[in-house]
């Protein structure tokens, strides 16, 4: 399940990226209720605001109420729960019926999602056909399509405490998505799903060129080898060509989509390339060195011992410190946590360079540290973690 959720995280992390989303506190008192319906919808009515009076300014909330609902504090002052039945509305969600709907849909989808994220492939091509059907042909729950994409991820992140994978500060990223882009961010889930189980093949720059290319030249020879008898072969010629050319439209926003998308893959494998020379043999391990450094470093500190060194060494030093927060800043992230001990089976590192005994046993426990932490670059694995077997 591991390596599912880390395509799940890297997907948000580049969907958050490419939207350049801002922290907001608008959308985040959506967020809280949406979470709220999907945690106990009785209590809405009941202690809602003062759910969110905990984690929200009386300045935000009443800013919330005039800008997002349009609600002027003349009409609402009287009517104590008038807001909440007003975002009700917004979102389709203005009666027990639709309420409940929307809660076993959410459930039944994010269910279908946590089956993904541990391999079974049969869930996606089920859970892809009711995600389309509910966002597309599904007429009758118009308003709910705008909020049930932030319901699903909401049931996997808050329900199933999968947001333990997230630093804070993407978990603020993710409750500040305006509500529409939800709906892109689970499309784009699915997606990459389909690419990870193999049901649907990446295409690149050039494929989608050659389609548009293929369109043009099937329209103009239907125009070259008709002739046109009649006002009617004429309007059908027309509707045709036109949609040729919405065909055509399409096509060429995926194009810049995906060249876009080539284009940071491109850079992202040259940063990863870098740093994998960079922590090969040959340049002496560099990054499985900084936590060791960085420990020296702050016994330096600690005992001051930098007093008496000369201004060259100290230069030294500060060219050290800054090199490895350079490397921080780069997005080099610890696949393990440095110095960790634990108890560990050969299962449990089985993804990790191993020193020590032999495991004889199935199930056999020993007492292992983690001696170098492992580097990634969001998808690329730079080095695997290194662990060692101690004594008890």
């Amino acid at each position: 399940m591991k390596d599912k959720i880390h395509l799940f995280k890297e997907t948000i992390r580049k969907f958050l990226a490419k939207k350049d989303i801002k922290e907001n506190n608008m959308e985040k008192i959506s967020y809280e209720f949406i979470k709220k319906i999907l945690e106990d919808p009785r209590s809405l009515f009941e202690d809602y605001e003062e759910n969110l009076k905990k984690k929200f300014s009386q300045e935000d909330l009443e800013k919330y109420k005039k800008e997002f609902l349009v609600i002027d504090e003349e009409i609402y002052k009287d009517k104590k729960f008038f807001h909440i039945i007003k975002m009700l509305k917004k979102y389709g969600l203005n009666t027990e019926d639709r309420r409940n709907i929307f809660y076993e849909r959410v459930k039944k989808l994010g269910n279908d999602f946590l089956e993904i994220l541990d391999g079974k492939e049969d869930r996606l091509l089920e859970l892809e056909k009711e995600y389309k059907y509910y966002m597309g042909e599904d007429m009758i729950y118009v308003g709910m399509k705008k909020t049930l994409g932030l319901g699903i991820l909401i049931e996997l992140l808050e329900g199933k405490n999968i947001k333990t994978y997230f630093t804070e500060k993407e978990m603020d990223e993710i409750r500040s998505i305006p509500i529409p882009f939800y709906k892109y961010l689970i499309s784009d889930l699915i997606y990459n799903f389909e690419l990870e189980f193999g049901i649907r093949k990446k295409k690149k720059a050039v494929e989608f060129l050659n389609e548009a290319k293929d369109m043009v030249e099937d329209s103009k020879e239907k125009i070259s080898s008709k002739k046109m008898n009649s006002l009617e072969e004429i309007i059908f010629e027309r509707d045709s060509l036109k949609s040729s050319l919405k065909l055509i439209e399409t096509n060429f926003k995926e194009l810049r989509e995906k060249i876009e998308e080539e284009a940071l893959e491109a850079k992202k494998e040259a940063i990863g390339e870098f740093f994998v020379r960079l922590n090969s043999e040959k340049y002496g391990n560099f990054l499985d060195k900084i936590p060791k450094t960085e420990e020296i470093l702050v016994n330096i500190r600690r005992n001051k011992l930098d007093e008496n060194l000369s201004p060259e060494v100290k230069s030294v030093l500060i060219f050290i410190k800054q090199v490895i927060k350079f490397i921080k800043d780069s997005g080099i992230e610890n696949i393990e946590e440095q110095n960790k001990i634990f108890q560990g089976t050969a299962e449990d590192i089985y993804k990790m360079s191993y020193i020590g005994q032999p495991f004889f046993n199935e199930g056999e426990k020993k007492w292992l540290k983690i001696i170098a932490p492992g580097y990634r670059y969001e998808d690329i694995v730079i080095s695997i973690p290194k662990v060692e077997e101690i004594e008890e």
